[in-house]
């Protein structure tokens, strides 16, 4: 179960480049081993809170695009948690819920998070990308990395502090 939940998260439910003839094999094998595909996608996919749905509909709200909406980007702060009774450490990934946008090329999501005293704010800066650019090679600039589609750094302060800078840089790319 754990292994197939694995496979399934990792090549995005088999609809990332990542997804091999191999892949589906491993896949098939977990399933004649016992791993129920249904009750699984389910847990991971449909299985959220009335709280949960609310905080990703603040970030679709906030999504705001542009480079003729090839870019997409949002937030959340840390008074969006508190507001919501969701604790940050239930969230993952918010800033897939941009990449559904017919025409994008890259989105971009700020989290703003505690930083390791009380007097600094960090922000959570996560980028994903249909392949047009190369997002880790952008997120290395930034102090992170990752994969060319999918990638993030984290970056001293709030994201009101770095969203318009970053946001000009991908609006650049996104063109």
């Amino acid at each position: 179960t754990n292994l197939y939940a694995a496979v399934l998260t990792d090549t995005g439910s088999f609809q990332y480049s990542n997804t091999s003839p191999r892949v589906l094999r491993v896949a098939a094998d977990l399933i004649e081993a016992g791993a129920e595909p249904s009750e699984i996608a389910r847990c991971h996919f449909r299985s959220k809170t009335k709280a949960m749905l609310r905080l990703e509909g603040v970030v679709l709200e906030r999504m705001q695009t542009t480079a003729n909406d090839r870019l997409a980007w949002s937030y959340l702060t840390l008074a969006d948690f508190a507001q919501m009774g969701v604790h940050r450490s239930q969230v993952q990934d918010l800033v897939n819920l941009l990449t559904s946008l017919r025409t994008l090329r890259i989105a971009a999501f700020f989290l703003e998070m505690d930083g390791p005293d009380e007097s600094r704010m960090l922000t959570k800066l996560s980028l994903r990308g249909e392949g047009y650019h190369n997002l880790a090679e952008i997120a290395k600039r930034y102090g992170g990395g990752g994969h060319p589609r999918a990638s993030g750094a984290t970056l001293s302060g709030p994201p009101e502090q770095h969203m318009p800078r970053v946001v000009a840089e991908l609006a650049a790319l996104a063109e």
